[in-house]
């Protein structure tokens, strides 16, 4: 009796042991979604990330604290205007996979186990779409660290973070991606003719009235000697020539 007690009570505590130690180990998970895919890290500190690639860039979407009893993996996000969710590690095969069991999980959405496994049974050479499959730590550090080429400086998981601690960084996201802050640029002085529009007058123009002198290239001088414009001048009449008589007409 005393030894199957004692049988009992270290199966107890080798399994806690074991279920203690596959909890520390860092893991790493990807789901397929589309143009895009989720990924979530399980670090051995307790603390996980979820991260989101996209077309547009890579994105820090939710972060802290995890715990894991028996086979369900509890999540508590850091901001606490997220609700805690929960995920049940299941091993099928020769694949491991988070069943996400809440509805408003960051980390994906709600699919039943039972339809993973079918269609992973159906077409084995193909994941399921947004499914959490477990993943190497040499595909997650590849493909969560690729940067937009429309990205100048900074990074979008800075912004990500910013956004869900609080903490601001020096740029700016649109869309998605990082720019650096525009500095405001020094004003101008607005000129004489902008100052009298305003104050419903016209400018005052330092050009004299008839507008500026223009200089006669020199073939406009050469035709002008050749060709004058002005036409030649006719002579006056001379008043004190005798005026013609006038022939009258006999009246009949």
């Amino acid at each position: 009796m005393r030894k199957a007690r004692r049988l009992s009570v270290f199966l107890v505590i080798l399994l806690a042991s074991s279920t203690f130690c596959a909890a520390q180990k860092v893991r790493y998970f990807k789901a397929e979604h589309g143009v895009g895919a989720t990924y979530v890290k399980l670090a051995s500190d307790g603390r996980y990330k979820v991260i989101d690639r996209e077309h547009m860039g890579v994105f820090l979407t939710d972060e802290g604290r995890w715990q894991q009893t028996g086979d369900v993996i509890s999540f508590s996000p850091t901001n606490l205007k997220n609700p805690p969710y929960q995920a049940t590690e299941i091993r099928y095969k020769s694949y491991v996979f988070l069943a996400i069991a809440s509805a408003d999980a960051a980390a994906g959405i709600v699919i039943a186990s039972k339809d993973t496994k079918r269609d992973l049974d159906t077409d084995p050479k193909h994941l399921p779409d947004h499914v959490l499959f477990k993943i190497t730590a040499q595909t997650y550090n590849r493909e969560t660290k690729q940067r937009t080429r429309f990205a100048t400086s900074g990074s979008s998981l800075d912004d990500s973070r910013s956004r869900l601690t609080g903490v601001t960084s020096p740029f700016h996201s649109s869309c998605g991606v990082a720019f650096p802050r525009r500095r405001k640029s020094a004003t101008t002085k607005p000129t004489n003719a902008q100052t009298a529009v305003r104050k419903g007058g016209r400018a005052k123009s330092k050009t004299p009235a008839g507008g500026p002198p223009t200089i006669p290239s020199r073939s406009t001088r050469s035709l002008t000697r050749k060709y004058p414009t002005t036409p030649p001048t006719m002579p006056a009449a001379n008043p004190t020539a005798a005026a013609v008589p006038t022939v009258g007409i006999p009246p009949s």
